[in-house]
């Protein structure tokens, strides 16, 4: 098994927008749709989808910290 990042594309966005989460993270992260969309509008923020093999499994969002080298986890 391996696990790798991939890029959010035309291909797979549909992968990354058909994941759930639980009810539990509801007050905690947003959805992965509404990542998404706030991605379109901040050119600073990197999606990626997370893989199994070639199964989706989860979905991060990103920014740089632009003031340094360290990169800051949105979500």
């Amino acid at each position: 098994m391996k696990i790798n990042l991939r890029d959010i594309t035309k291909d797979n966005w549909v992968d990354m927008i058909e994941l759930e989460i639980t009810k539990e993270q509801e007050d905690f992260v947003a959805l992965n749709s509404e990542s998404i969309a706030a991605s379109k509008f901040h050119d600073d923020y990197v999606n990626r989808g997370i893989y199994l093999d070639d199964e989706a499994v989860g979905f991060i969002q990103y920014y740089p910290n632009l003031g340094t080298l360290r990169k800051k986890v949105y979500r």
